[in-house]
């Protein structure tokens, strides 16, 4: 992972989160948010791998 990568999975996360504001229902916008941070949580993980020799 680059921190390319984490750049791409921090656009993604804003991309969910963006989504949730206009979902149908409470059950997509929920859906969206846990995408959100889960996109953060592999941003976050290619970030630290990056930073390693």
């Amino acid at each position: 992972m680059t921190k390319a990568d984490a750049n791409r999975y921090r656009k993604q996360a804003a991309k969910c989160r963006r989504l949730a504001v206009n979902a149908a229902s409470r059950i997509e916008r929920e859906a969206l948010h846990q995408m959100a941070d889960e996109w953060l949580k592999l941003a976050q993980r290619a970030k630290y791998v990056s930073r390693r020799p």
